[in-house]
């Protein structure tokens, strides 16, 4: 089977369509998490003041794309803890994990 031919700009531009779509993902769960506990939108979207998680994203997809796994710079165990830690205080406080808002709501 033969793929289409499609421009490397083309691709390139997806592929940063799609690196937005996760943002806004990102956004939408922090948003919700803290509408859930009961901290305004907007404090909780201080965090990013402080903290840029995309300074992280070229040091990462390198060693992702060169195949760098040890050390493991953020491990599964810390991970699962975290997302657990996440979901518990989000139902504590009323929010339905499982319904999948989120990014839509972000996305507006």
């Amino acid at each position: 089977m033969m793929r289409p031919s499609v421009s490397s700009a083309s691709l390139f531009n997806l592929f940063g369509s799609l690196t937005l779509l996760g943002i806004l993902g990102i956004l939408g769960d922090v948003g919700r998490l803290a509408a859930a506990v009961g901290i305004d939108m907007k404090d909780a979207f201080s965090l990013f003041e402080h903290f840029n998680p995309g300074q992280t994203l070229p040091q990462r997809a390198k060693r992702i794309s060169s195949g760098q796994w040890e050390p493991p710079s953020f491990e599964m165990s810390m991970a699962r803890k975290d997302l657990r830690l996440t979901v518990e205080a989000g139902c504590a406080w009323g929010a339905d994990a499982g319904d999948g808002a989120g990014a839509g709501e972000a996305a507006g």
